[in-house]
């Protein structure tokens, strides 16, 4: 049974988070719990946000620390409502579940470096504390578990290699060798982040290694650096070059929802998906090209309506 928290029961620190994302939100906070418990450990899959257009509903089920609960999610709100780079899917390939499947771990990592994102400024504000890492601790533990230990298939590694990566630490990654093992390699390309110019370039990087290294595991590459689009992040003399010296426009067999082959610009630091247009047939000559590499890079955002950050 759910029932309506009065945020003004919450502690001090709780309600002045309130405040400041009902600020940067324009929104009312409204939090919602029910009243079972039958887990001792949290688990942040138990905690969600709806947007509404006059309010933010959170909602907390089954966690033995409601009030921690609910700062995370706020966390969550801020990232969503602030200047970070945002992840959207526009290109498919042939196959549907091969889209599905990459999506899906795309989702999956976007969540891995949105959370040390997170646990840096829970961090920063006191409220991850000593206790709740071990509750977070136990939870990871819990899910690794959870799977059983018989032969590891391709697709428990992967499972538990992302359960592991979502919660990085000397308790969490032990007694399973192969996903041990890839998560650190994981790991060692999303430290430290804490500001949204690391977020972006982690997840950027996150992305190519883990396509990298789930061939392994006998997946093909699932093209998160093609498919996805990650809103790219530009400092102002980026901003002043050209085309050419930024980004690569690449002709791509995906297709749009509209069945549409765009070209894709692609990062030329990274092979990034950054967004992509479209070009009629009868500007699809050398002199266009031509012309389009030598335009400024914000004029041509501006003109192609691609949405980027400023560093």
């Amino acid at each position: 049974m759910m029932k309506k928290i009065n945020n003004d029961t919450l502690n001090e620190k709780t309600q002045k988070l309130i405040s400041e994302i009902e600020e940067l939100t324009d929104k009312k906070i409204v939090i919602e719990t029910d009243t079972e418990q039958t887990t001792s450990y949290i688990d942040l899959s138990h905690s969600e946000h709806v947007v509404e257009d006059d309010q933010i509903v959170i909602t907390i089920t089954n966690s033995p620390n409601v009030e921690y609960m609910i700062i995370h999610e706020l966390f969550h709100i801020k990232l969503d409502f602030s200047d970070f780079t945002k992840m959207s899917v526009n290109l498919y390939g042939n196959d549907a579940n091969f889209n599905q499947q990459s999506q899906i771990t795309a989702s999956s990592l976007k969540g891995i470096v949105d959370h040390r994102m997170i646990a840096y400024w829970e961090q920063e504000g006191g409220f991850r504390t000593e206790s709740i890492q071990k509750s977070l601790n136990a939870g990871t533990i819990e899910m690794l578990a959870a799977e059983g230990t018989e032969a590891e298939d391709s697709e428990l590694v992967l499972y538990r290699t992302l359960v592991m990566l979502d919660n990085f630490n000397e308790e969490t990654i032990g007694g399973y060798e192969q996903p041990s093992t890839i998560a650190q390699k994981l790991n060692d390309v999303i430290q430290d982040v804490t500001n949204k110019n690391q977020h972006y370039s982690a997840l950027v990087r996150l992305f190519f290694e883990f396509d990298n290294n789930i061939k392994i595991l006998g997946y093909i590459d699932l093209l998160h650096t093609q498919l996805i689009t990650l809103t790219p992040i530009f400092s102002e003399r980026q901003l002043r070059l050209t085309v050419n010296q930024v980004i690569e426009i690449v002709h791509t067999d995906l297709i749009t929802r509209d069945n549409i082959h765009p070209f894709v610009l692609e990062m030329k630091s990274s092979h990034q998906n950054s967004g992509f247009i479209e070009i009629s047939n009868k500007n699809q000559n050398p002199d266009f090209f031509k012309e389009l590499y030598q335009t400024n890079l914000a004029d041509f955002l501006a003109e192609y309506n691609i949405d980027y950050l400023i560093r």
